[in-house]
């Protein structure tokens, strides 16, 4: 708190006390803490979640908030501090941007980046739906990746026959899944080995030549 006194004195030098005002005099900024979807490096959604911690020696404070784009909201008193923020549409680094001003018109400004990252990881060598008579090996631009459940190695041959259940996962939590199939076994070798299962009396029945060629 600061106090001025004031005196009146005229040419004869009489003096003479007239009153006194005080003044609160407050030159610090108020401290900002800001974090988006609690410190996370990226999203995959344009809606995320602000954090947001104002003090100061004196309130109320008010605030209001941009993205990179520099278009900022109307000041608001901290109680309205919104828990939602919608980033500026596109994939790549955002910027969300936040001040805050005290009663005494103190400025304080902070800003936070988060990566938007709405696209799905990309798989070569197999695709979804695929049926496949040879070995395949499968390659993905980012991310890790299971195979059936199982940690898969990026640019990898698989061999073993049957279905299999790729999925590859980026940093951002965007999945790309690939359902495929395997199968290197020959019609004639197929059914040469449904043959050997059948009872002999309902194998001799059966002539597979003719099977294969109806």
């Amino acid at each position: 708190m600061k106090t001025i006194y004031m005196k009146l004195r005229d040419l004869a030098g009489n003096e003479q006390a007239v009153g006194n005002a005080t003044i609160h005099l407050d030159t610090i900024a108020p401290i900002l803490q800001l974090s988006i979807n609690n410190g996370d490096a990226y999203t995959t959604s344009r809606q995320v979640g602000l954090s947001i911690v104002g003090s100061d020696a004196n309130f109320p404070l008010e605030y209001r908030l941009a993205n990179e784009d520099d278009d900022w909201t109307s000041w608001g008193p901290f109680t309205t501090l919104p828990f939602y923020w919608e980033l500026t549409a596109g994939y790549g680094v955002k910027t969300v941007k936040l001040e805050a001003r005290d009663p005494a018109g103190n400025l304080a400004a902070i800003s936070k980046t988060i990566t938007l990252n709405s696209l799905v990881p990309i798989v070569i060598g197999v695709v979804d739906g695929g049926i496949y008579s040879s070995d395949v090996v499968i390659s993905f631009d980012r991310g890790t990746a299971t195979l059936n459940n199982v940690a898969f190695a990026n640019n990898t041959i698989v061999s073993q026959e049957g279905s299999h259940k790729l999925i590859v996962t980026d940093i951002a939590g965007s999945k790309t899944e690939v359902n495929f199939i395997i199968d290197k076994t020959a019609p004639a070798a197929a059914l040469q080995s449904i043959m050997e299962q059948l009872p002999p009396a309902l194998s001799r029945l059966i002539c597979p030549s003719r099977l294969l060629t109806t």
